[in-house]
């Protein structure tokens, strides 16, 4: 199957090496920070989160290993929105 180019350059894709980079962490601790946080501390998981969401542009979904890790990213974003 061809892959549609016109809508891979719609946005940029922002990958976990990218997070990883500009927080200064591994790349493990970024994908740990969307899976379930018993080897990540709080405030690494909301550092990644608020990273995300400061990117331009901001993504369109976010998907986290449970919803615990869901409302983490969405009070992020409404703390971000203000």
């Amino acid at each position: 199957m061809k892959r549609n180019s016109k809508i891979s350059r719609l946005k940029p894709r922002v990958t976990l090496s990218d997070l990883a980079r500009d927080l200064n962490v591994s790349i493990a601790t970024v994908s740990r920070a969307f899976h379930d946080g018993v080897t990540i501390a709080d405030e690494t998981r909301y550092a990644v989160a608020q990273r995300l969401l400061a990117r331009k542009p901001r993504p369109d979904g976010i998907f986290g290993a449970n919803d615990v890790v869901a409302l983490g990213v969405i009070d992020t974003a409404r703390r971000n929105s203000g």
